[in-house]
């Protein structure tokens, strides 16, 4: 998988007006929606750096406006108007030639903002039962202090395991019209961590988003791998396939100390969203017919045949609603996958979500 692109080169495709704003409007950019100071004169047709939301800019003068945000580009409200990344002049970049989608993350010295989760993974600290080791582990310096003093035992993806992500609907708005009339499910997306599962041949493994966990330990993977008892869980698959090489589960683990347990869990859940054989992903209807033989929870269905609307904005307002899990909070947004090729899906994130949750 590539690096994900924080920063690239764009059109602006739209501007319209934000009702009550005489300083600013709305310009559109792929999907997103952005705001604008009128001021800067920007038309229909510029090329422009667009900044994805997620991003941390550097402390330079062109920035400064966000100094009391710590410099994060955020989705924020403005006028009733939701803005999702940012917009400065292609002048900004170094001198060059640049052309549409051309990534800027590195000219520009853009990085990203890692959740608490991705903090973590990024980590594979070797858990602990010490309370005031726990109590600490919500500080970051004390993180990778700890990194530093204990090595986990980790290695990266092999190449017959895929790591766990999809596109935002924004980047790719081209797919409402390639896939125009085709059929569709729809899940709901959750803000958990995680967790891949694996037999490769004769081999079992755990794994967290980015690396292979090779030391057992009580941390949230190898929890819910013991939970579940993925060998057996695996094994089970593996009779639906006897011929394959390489069966993959993947889901999402909810709970205590993970991504500020929205969802008041006072254990570990796990939810499967992912079944692959030999690299064919399964589609949703053959994953829960197996998830439920193995006494496996999937993630929640909500349209299993769901049509494509003409615009991102409708996919974007689809989105938003409660959480089928905890009906107080909203849910984090959509997954939708192809009903006849299930490797074919992208996500769609609730605003309102990031907009309560999104520091």
């Amino acid at each position: 998988m590539s690096e994900r692109k924080l920063a690239h080169v764009e059109k602006i495709i739209n501007i319209e007006p934000i009702d009550g704003a005489d300083k600013i409007e709305v310009a559109t950019v792929l999907g997103w929606k952005c705001v604008i100071a009128k001021k800067d004169n920007y038309k229909i047709g510029d090329l422009v750096v667009y900044i994805e939301v997620d991003s941390r800019v550097p402390d330079i003068s062109i920035f400064e406006f966000l100094r009391d945000r710590n410099f994060k580009v955020k989705t924020i409200k403005l006028r009733k108007q939701i803005s999702q990344g940012l917009i400065v002049p292609i002048l900004t970049l170094p001198k060059g030639k640049y052309v549409e989608g051309t990534d800027v993350t590195k000219e520009l010295g853009i990085t990203k903002i890692l959740s608490e989760t991705e903090e973590k993974d990024k980590l594979v600290y070797k858990s602990s039962k010490n309370s005031i080791v726990i109590y600490f582990m919500r500080f970051k310096w004390f993180r990778k202090l700890r990194e530093k003093l204990i090595k986990p035992e980790k290695m990266k993806y092999p190449t017959y395991l895929s790591k766990t992500d999809e596109e935002r609907i924004q980047n790719i708005p081209q797919m409402l019209t390639q896939y125009k009339d085709k059929l569709f499910y729809v899940t709901e997306k959750i803000d958990g961590q995680s967790l891949t599962l694996y037999k490769h041949g004769n081999k079992y493994g755990v794994g967290s988003r980015n690396w292979i966990l090779l030391k057992e330990d009580n941390s949230s993977w190898w929890t819910i791998a013991n939970n579940i008892k993925y060998k057996e869980v695996l094994n089970s698959i593996f009779k639906y396939y006897s011929s394959a090489k390489t069966i993959i589960l993947q889901g999402e683990i909810l709970g205590p100390n993970i991504q500020s347990n929205k969802y008041k869990l006072t254990n570990f859940d796990f939810y499967a969203f992912n079944i692959i054989v030999d690299n064919v992903q399964l589609s949703y209807d053959e994953m829960k017919l197996i998830l439920d033989k193995v006494n496996v929870e999937s993630v929640i269905c909500l349209d299993d045949n769901f049509i494509l609307p003409e615009t991102v904005d409708e996919l974007v307002e689809y989105s938003k609603g409660k959480s089928k899990l905890m009906s107080t909070i909203e849910r984090e947004g959509i997954v939708i996958r192809l009903k006849e090729d299930a490797k074919v899906s992208f996500k769609v994130i609730n605003p309102n979500f990031l907009l309560r949750f999104d520091f």
